[in-house]
């Protein structure tokens, strides 16, 4: 296989793995999202239900919103995921090189594109968090009524 059919196949590769990245995190969001809205439910059913904080049920409140601001530093404060270089500045700049040199530079720079990982990884521990801390703080008041 020639040089510039390598490069081809790694390019496509590269596009793969990010379009797959930011197909992970648009799902991820959207589950942030559920997550959010359904603690934002619970706080305010537990808020305006008449005597919706008696016999310990401040211990589910506690966990709903604790829940709901884990869920929203997850959904706000995530990394934007980066998709490869702006095409604009990236042709301008770099259009006129050889097909070759061209197809080294994109790769060089789709390569930096496909190692967010982290981003994506800070955005399921959040939402695992979320739904820890909402579990958690509902078993604790579970507890609490039987004793």
């Amino acid at each position: 296989m020639p040089f510039s059919e390598n490069l081809q196949t790694a390019k496509d590769t590269a596009f793969e793995e990010i379009s797959t990245q930011v197909s992970t995190g648009a799902a991820l969001d959207a589950k942030l999202v559920g997550l959010l809205a359904f603690m934002a439910a619970a706080v305010g059913v537990l808020l305006t239900v008449a005597n919706g904080l008696a016999t310990h049920r401040w211990i589910l409140l506690v966990g709903a919103a604790g829940s709901s601001v884990l869920v929203l530093v997850g959904t706000v404060g995530a990394q934007d995921l980066k998709s490869g270089p702006r095409a604009s500045d990236f042709y301008k700049t770099y259009g006129g090189l050889s097909p070759v040199d061209y197809d080294e530079q994109l790769l060089a720079d789709l390569g930096k594109t496909t190692t967010e990982e982290d981003a994506l990884d800070g955005r399921r521990a959040l939402l695992a968090g979320g739904f820890f801390w909402a579990v958690l703080w509902s078993i604790a008041f579970g507890i609490v009524q039987l004793v």
